[in-house]
């Protein structure tokens, strides 16, 4: 039996030149808040890693009902964004004509402790708050 604990092994096919053999463990993905923004108007604020955000943002305007098929998107950009000192995205996305209404009458609303923190807030700021240093010489007590 082999040590597979000493890294991360492929198979790289049967045969006389097959076998296992040590690759390097593919890096960590990484998230970062992003936000959903249709017809300039903040939808929701989710922990995602940011690739793929077309998709990403479309499959929520979908799953929410704020759109009935990707047609109903005549525009989508991708925006850095910055917060509290910490790099976030935004996905915005642009409806066509006459799907305003749909979009009021949707709109997120989730109030409650959630796992992340995140979800129900719908901005990137109140996502990230800055951050309030902690005076010198401050110590939390045992007890």
């Amino acid at each position: 039996m082999r040590d597979v604990t000493a890294g991360v092994l492929r198979w790289n096919g049967a045969g006389a030149a097959g076998g296992w053999h040590q690759v390097e463990p593919p890096p960590a993905p990484q998230e970062c808040p992003v936000a959903i923004v249709i017809d300039g108007m903040s939808q929701a604020v989710l922990m995602a890693t940011p690739h793929d955000l077309r998709d990403f943002a479309l499959g929520f305007a979908l799953t929410e009902g704020l759109i009935a098929a990707p047609a109903d998107v005549q525009g989508f950009e991708e925006a850095e964004a910055e917060a509290g000192g910490f790099p976030a995205r935004e996905a915005r996305l642009w409806l066509r004509p006459g799907l305003a209404a749909r979009l009021a009458e949707r709109r997120r609303s989730m109030v409650g402790p959630v796992g992340c923190g995140l979800c129900g807030i719908d901005s990137i700021e109140a996502a990230l708050p800055p951050v309030v240093p902690v005076a010198s010489g401050w110590t939390m007590p045992p007890g």
